[in-house]
């Protein structure tokens, strides 16, 4: 596609109802704004969680695929509502976002985002059962923890006082 093919679809895509109602709506582009925000909330915090976990925080509490269980849906869910959010904002200024200097920066993470998801789903997690059983052999052998470590001692009586607080 050349450039001028380019300008001419974005051109087409500016003309489109979508970017119309984009451009017209009062409230319609300070919507899409927040809820692209929220979706890349929901998106980043849930990666975050579960790039955690495989780097081994708190191993002793969670599995892997119970987090993965939580948080791969809310990732996919925030996934979507940044596509949908930020085609739609695009829509209405095409060429403007298209010829900034940011756009190619832009462009450019979104398709190392899509090769990060495509590398976890079909490279990473299709062998977290292996790895999982791998772990699993490898900690029958260690003592277990009365508690996670960073959770500090279990020090509260059934009646909800710490020893110290105990009515004499």
């Amino acid at each position: 596609m050349t450039a001028i093919q380019l300008w001419d679809a974005l051109r087409w895509l500016e003309r489109s109802s979508l970017a119309e109602a984009v451009r017209v709506a009062p409230f319609l582009y300070p919507l899409l704004e927040s809820l692209h925000v929220l979706g890349i909330a929901m998106l980043v915090g849930s990666v975050v969680a579960v790039d955690l976990r495989l780097l081994g925080v708190a191993r002793n509490v969670l599995p892997v695929t119970t987090v993965t269980r939580y948080l791969l849906p809310v990732s996919r869910i925030g996934f979507l509502l940044v596509v949908v959010t930020g085609l739609a904002m695009f829509s209405g200024i095409a060429r403007a976002v298209a010829g900034s200097a940011a756009a190619p920066w832009k462009l450019g993470l979104i398709i190392v985002a899509g090769i990060n998801i495509l590398v976890f789903h079909f490279g990473v997690y299709r062998s977290v059962h292996l790895w999982m059983s791998t772990l699993q052999r490898r900690c029958a052998h260690e003592p277990l923890r009365s508690s996670p470590p960073f959770a500090g001692p279990a020090r509260s009586s059934p009646d909800g006082f710490l020893p110290t607080d105990a009515p004499s």
